[in-house]
């Protein structure tokens, strides 16, 4: 594919292997970073091209710009990037550093005048826990040269071309979403040219008829259980569990329980070793007292109950129910898709796909869940 270059840090007991991939409107370098002390490790890795941007303008977005002093840091964001790609050009010549969104990373992207350095930076995290991957931790990204006439747009318009996927449109329909009615319920349905219906099995025969997608509401990341208004607000796992056991409507008892395993086995760990969760009221409960814990939705997780088989049997249940009806489950709504959330539970570092980052004070391997 290209050149490659091995690093060793033999003091700091880590080594870097460097692929360069040319292609043809960018040079693709993928970095592989191992620790070789097999302990817990944060180590942020950075590269740098070396460049006097001095009165070259930095491109905070499509619209903002700045002209670069000879001191100070031009970044946009604060922890981690706000964008996967950032640029500088003065007019004549453009710089353009890019990661792909195959994977989640913490990252920055930044250009650092006192340093004249065009700078990635990888926030890692290293532990012998992830087995799929032992003390290791893959990253990728682009140096791209774009049209320094338009700056940022013409980095984003090289950015799409070098790694197109994910700005790929695979949805075979078009038109508004639709949330949680039913259609049948809105006078001339039609004139609003819905294309997707999140709560599909509300009205699946008109949403055939007017080509509508009926799709099964989950909710990844993230599960509740809900309770009656009067039930005890703020316990620990055991006392809902008990309080489900003894309390719960016979019809509902199971599937509480359900629930409240999934939290148990799958509930993301704080930095302080405790499983984050909370209850409380809203709206859209219609009353009652919500226990609810950000989960891991990993289907590879070494656990019992994994919530990505609880939602496996949901999407499962829909689609029997409108094949018995002679119609089609046409895909699944994902609600609050999101990462960021920090998972320091070791015992989830498992069946990780992506890299581990860091958090905390002292830092430690976490995910992003």
């Amino acid at each position: 594919d290209g050149a490659q270059a091995e690093y060793e840090a033999a003091e700091m007991g880590l080594r870097l292997n460097a692929r360069f991939i040319p292609h043809d409107e960018a040079l693709e370098v993928a970095c592989s970073l191992q620790d070789t002390t097999g302990e817990d490790r944060a180590v942020t890795l950075s590269f740098a091209l070396g460049i006097d941007a001095t009165g070259w303008r930095w491109w905070d977005d499509i619209r903002r710009s700045s002209v670069i002093a000879g001191e100070g840091l031009y970044v946009n964001g604060r922890n981690s990037a706000s964008y996967p790609l950032c640029c500088i050009e003065d007019g004549r010549r453009a710089l353009s550093l890019a990661i792909p969104l195959d994977r989640m990373v913490t990252h920055r992207l930044m250009y650092d005048a006192d340093a004249r350095e065009l700078r990635l930076e990888f926030d890692l995290g290293l532990s012998a826990a992830t087995q799929k991957f032992p003390s290791r931790a893959d990253v990728r990204f682009f140096i791209l040269a774009p049209d320094p006439e338009w700056g940022f747009r013409a980095a984003l318009s090289a950015y799409y071309r070098v790694h197109p996927e994910p700005f790929t449109t695979h949805a075979t329909t078009r038109g508004l979403w639709m949330t949680f009615h039913d259609l049948n319920d809105i006078p001339l349905a039609e004139d609003f040219h819905f294309g997707f219906h999140e709560s599909g099995l509300l009205s699946p025969a008109l949403n055939r008829e007017l080509g509508v997608a009926s799709l099964r509401y989950v909710l990844p990341g993230q599960i509740d259980v809900l309770l009656p208004f009067d039930a005890p607000k703020d316990q620990s796992f055991d006392q809902v569990e008990a309080w489900v056991r003894e309390n719960a409507p016979e019809r509902a008892r199971d599937e509480w329980l359900e629930r409240v395993q999934i939290m148990r086995d799958c509930a993301l760990e704080d930095e302080d070793r405790t499983l984050g969760y909370h209850a409380f009221y809203a709206n859209w409960a219609r009353g009652r007292l919500i226990y609810d814990c950000f989960v891991n939705s990993d289907p590879d997780l070494p656990v019992e109950h994994t919530h990505a088989a609880y939602m496996d049997a949901i999407w499962q249940k829909a689609d029997g129910e409108l094949e018995a009806q002679g119609l089609d489950l046409d895909g699944v709504y994902l609600d609050n898709f999101q990462g960021g959330q920090p998972n320091f539970r070791r015992e989830h570092f498992a069946s990780v796909d992506h890299p581990l980052t860091f958090r905390g004070n002292p830092p430690r391997p976490c995910t992003l869940a």
